[in-house]
C-alpha cells in the first residue's frame, strides 16, 4: 500500500492494526463533527454537498495521510510521500466515487418505472460499484508510485478495490436503514440528526476500509520481510 514496499526492513508490530485504525478514527470524529455543525446552521443543499463531499474530506485525508505516514515511518523509506499520496488519492477517490453515485442516481431515476427503489438490491450493486471506482482511483495512484513488483501492485489494487466497495456498501446500508426507519415512524430524524447519521455511516465505512487496507498492508510487509530474510540467508549458503 506504500510507495516503498521494497524498503520494508521490519515486520509490522503486533499493535499495527490498532494504530492503523486510530489514524482514521480521530480525524473522522473531528471532521464529521465539524461538518455536521456547519451544515446544521441552515445551509443550502449545494453547501452541505460541498462540505461533505469536497471540503471536509480534503482536510480529513490530509490528517489521515500525516498520521499513517507516522505509523509507517519505521517500516517504509518515504513516509512523507505516502502522506501526500494518501491525501491526494483519498480526496480524489471520494470525489470520483460520489460523482459516479450522482450519475447512477440519475440513471436510476430513468429506470424507476421498472420498480427499482433506493433500497432495491440493484441499487446496492450500483452503490458498491461507486466504491469500486473510489478504490481504483486511490489504489492506482498508490500503486504507480510503489517500488514493488507488478504482482504486489496488482495485489494492492485488488485489496483497495474490495475495501472501497465494502466502505460504500456500509454507507448505503446505514443511510437506507435510517430512511426506512424514519418512514415507518420508528425514529424521527431532524436535519441535524440526519446529517449526524450520515457522518456516522461515513466514519463506519472509513473504518471498514481502514481495516481491510491495514490487513493488506500488514501482509505485504510480512511478505517483504520474509523475502529479505531469505535473501540474507541465501548469501551465507
Amino acid at each position: 500500500m506504500d510507495q516503498s514496499i521494497s524498503g520494508f526492513t521490519l515486520e509490522a508490530p503486533s499493535r499495527f492494526l490498532r494504530d492503523w485504525m486510530q489514524t482514521v478514527l480521530g480525524p473522522g470524529l473531528a471532521c464529521g463533527g465539524l461538518a455536521v455543525g456547519v451544515v446544521s446552521n441552515n445551509v443550502g443543499a449545494d453547501d452541505w454537498i460541498f462540505i461533505f463531499i469536497l471540503g471536509t474530506p480534503v482536510i480529513y485525508w490530509f490528517i489521515v495521510g500525516l498520521l499513517q505516514g507516522r505509523v509507517l515511518r519505521s517500516l517504509i523509506e518515504r513516509p512523507k510521500v505516502w502522506a501526500v499520496s494518501t491525501w491526494g488519492g483519498g480526496s480524489l477517490a471520494l470525489i470520483g466515487g460520489f460523482g459516479t453515485f450522482g450519475w447512477l442516481t440519475m440513471w436510476l431515476d430513468e429506470v424507476g418505472a421498472m420498480g427499482f427503489e433506493p433500497d432495491h438490491p440493484l441499487a446496492l450493486a450500483l452503490f458498491a460499484f461507486c466504491g469500486v471506482v473510489a478504490g481504483i482511483i486511490l489504489g492506482f495512484l498508490q500503486a504507480v508510485t510503489m517500488r514493488a513488483t507488478w504482482s504486489e501492485r496488482g495485489y494492492w489494487l485488488a485489496w483497495s478495490i474490495g475495501a472501497g466497495s465494502l466502505a460504500f456498501v456500509v454507507l448505503w446500508a446505514g443511510v437506507n436503514a435510517s430512511i426506512i426507519m424514519d418512514k415507518q415512524g420508528l425514529i424521527d430524524f431532524a436535519q441535524a440528526a440526519f446529517f449526524g447519521a450520515i457522518a456516522v455511516f461515513l466514519l463506519a465505512g472509513a473504518l471498514v476500509h481502514n481495516v481491510v487496507t491495514g490487513v493488506a498492508l500488514r501482509r505485504l510487509i510480512a511478505r517483504r520481510a520474509r523475502r529479505q530474510k531469505e535473501a540474507v540467508v541465501g548469501q551465507f549458503d
